[in-house]
């Protein structure tokens, strides 16, 4: 009994960053023979499979003083920000 396969994403087209298309273009070029479809599954195939791990953030403590303080730094920093969203 096979297993089901899982729903990927129902986007059927790839949009290329514009540094990425020449790229892409020349590989075809110098790999012919290949399709997009199996250089899309390769390069998927290769990422989902290999490790790739983040830098842990390190959290500290803070008391109410310190808190209110830089939350109030934080506000002033992203005012414009906030203004937009109102």
């Amino acid at each position: 009994m096979t297993k089901p396969r899982k729903r990927l994403p129902s986007q059927s087209s790839v949009r290329w960053d514009d540094d990425l298309q020449p790229l892409v273009a020349e590989w075809f070029e110098k790999n012919p023979g290949w399709n997009i479809s199996q250089l899309a599954n390769q390069a998927i195939r290769r990422f989902v499979l290999s490790h790739y791990s983040t830098i842990p953030v390190e959290l500290i403590n803070l008391d109410k003083e310190e808190s209110l303080k830089l939350l109030d730094k934080i506000i002033l920093d992203h005012a414009d920000a906030l203004e937009r969203l109102k």
